[in-house]
């Protein structure tokens, strides 16, 4: 179980398909906020990886793995400004929120799920571009190694719980080619070309990240 939480701004559609957890070949152009990696790759067979592609016309959660790429969770909705998103994985069934609000329950995975940490936006490697990249702003991503409760989640859009939080990045430096992981995990990212911080801000955040 687990959640994965960020702030969105997205300035490009991302197509929508069908909910489901056997499609084969969903992955394709969509505006992936977080990319999700290839499971079986990372972890082995009937693992997959988990993934947000955002746009303005909604949210999708994905799963990939070997021949597989799934979205067990689809909301239509408009996006135009600035909007908080939390993605939870409960024993496998999926669950939305938007704005610290719950909005929907999506489908129960049928794999071993692993949240994702990786950022495509106008830069990324050939799998990244095959299956399309974000377009907008990002800010404040946050993975937990367990489940929110309600009140975590609206409180979580501003503030930040130490328990079990497995992946942190901020985005509060301004310049350079480095995001900071502020877990204890360390694992910072690396900008692209084409990517660069802004200062157009959601709320309380400081600096954000723009493709």
């Amino acid at each position: 179980s687990f959640t994965m939480q960020l702030w969105v701004k997205p300035t490009a559609t991302r197509p929508t398909t069908s909910q489901t957890t056997t499609a084969a070949n969903q992955l394709i152009n969509q505006r992936f906020a977080i990319y999700p990696e290839n499971g079986e790759i990372a972890y082995g067979s009937g693992h997959s990886g988990v993934g947000i592609s955002v746009g303005t016309n909604g949210v999708s959660v994905f799963e990939h793995g070997d021949q597989y790429g799934a979205s067990p969770l689809v909301y239509d909705a408009n996006i135009s400004d600035w909007t908080h998103i939390t993605v939870i994985y409960n024993n496998n069934s999926t669950s939305l929120y938007i704005n610290g609000s719950f909005v929907k329950n999506g489908l129960t995975s049928e794999k071993i799920t692993h949240p994702s940490a990786r950022w495509f936006g106008a830069g990324g490697n050939d799998d990244a571009w095959n299956y399309g990249n974000y377009k907008g702003y990002l800010d404040d991503i946050k993975i937990y190694d367990r489940v929110l409760s309600a009140e975590e989640i609206e409180n979580n859009m501003f503030l930040t719980s130490p328990d079990g939080l497995i992946g942190y990045w901020n985005f509060d430096q301004e310049g350079g080619a480095t995001v900071y992981d502020l877990s204890a995990n360390n694992n910072d990212g690396t900008l692209l070309d084409g990517t660069t911080f802004s200062t157009s801000i959601p709320y309380l955040q400081n600096i954000a990240w723009h493709v």
